[in-house]
């Protein structure tokens, strides 16, 4: 079995995926996270575990994919990876603001395939 892999925001994916990845554009203009609601936090040491109420799932996240995570939850129309981009500044630290929106989409997308958040 491989080793988990951890996105260029921290967040951590298992390495063999439950089923077959959702086919999605790179580039969607808007998303919309599991509403705050349903999602039970927990901070540990530095790390974020996040409890899925609707899909029983647990996930451990680094503190930037949290704040994504967290961002989705308080926009229910949705928002875009630029405008996540904007609001996160600094983070994740040491990219560019091209590489910024670029990490974001990968979230989102890895996000998407754990059942977190989905393109409107």
């Amino acid at each position: 079995m491989k080793p988990d892999a951890v996105s260029p925001v921290g967040l951590r994916l298992p390495a063999e995926p439950p089923g077959p990845a959702p086919t999605l554009p790179k580039s969607t203009s808007h998303w919309r996270g599991v509403p705050a609601r349903r999602l039970v936090w927990r901070e540990w040491e530095g790390d974020f575990v996040v409890f899925n109420e609707e899909t029983g799932s647990t996930h451990l996240l680094r503190s930037e994919a949290a704040s994504i995570l967290r961002r989705l939850g308080e926009v229910p129309d949705g928002i875009a990876a630029e405008a996540l981009a904007e609001g996160l500044s600094g983070r994740p630290a040491g990219l560019s603001a091209v590489d910024r929106v670029s990490a974001i989409e990968d979230a989102l997308r890895d996000f998407a395939r754990l059942g977190l958040a989905r393109p409107v």
